[in-house]
């Protein structure tokens, strides 16, 4: 086996099959370039995790979760605010049940709207154009074969 140099993160992912990683093992036990190598990875992948994770006191712990638990109780609802808020969806649903109507009607001054147009207009030409796409298939399918 030559050098694995560069399997050396893989290795310690645990990305490689058991068989690989055996291979690897026996070669870095054999080669003392690899086994450096090995070492130094894994040495400077400890201080990055050191320098992500910085040891904190325990000192830290007790006044953070003061810290969230003022929070926590600024952020909650009176029962006179939950009450109020209540209150306001109420009227909101029924101003606006009583302010909105039913949708403009199909018709205005015994003239269709453009919207019925539209929508006769699409009713009457979808069977044809379903018509032609099975047709321009059927083509495609023929020049094909």
């Amino acid at each position: 086996m030559t050098h694995v140099h560069q399997r050396l993160q893989a290795y310690l992912d645990g990305e490689l099959t058991p068989a690989e990683a055996r291979a690897l093992e026996d070669h870095v036990r054999r080669c003392a370039d690899c086994r450096a190598g090995l070492e130094a990875t894994r040495a400077a992948w400890a201080a990055v995790d050191a320098a992500v994770r910085p040891e904190l006191s325990r000192s830290v712990w007790p006044e953070l979760a003061t810290r969230l638990e003022r929070r926590r109780a600024a952020g909650r609802w009176t029962w006179p605010q939950r009450g109020l808020a209540a209150a306001a969806a109420v009227a909101g649903l029924v101003l606006g049940l009583s302010l909105g109507g039913p949708p403009a009607a199909g018709t205005r001054d015994g003239e269709p709207s453009v919207v019925a147009a539209d929508t006769d207009y699409l009713e009457t030409s979808l069977p044809s154009l379903d018509q032609s796409w099975l047709l321009a298939a059927d083509v495609d399918e023929d020049a094909g074969s």
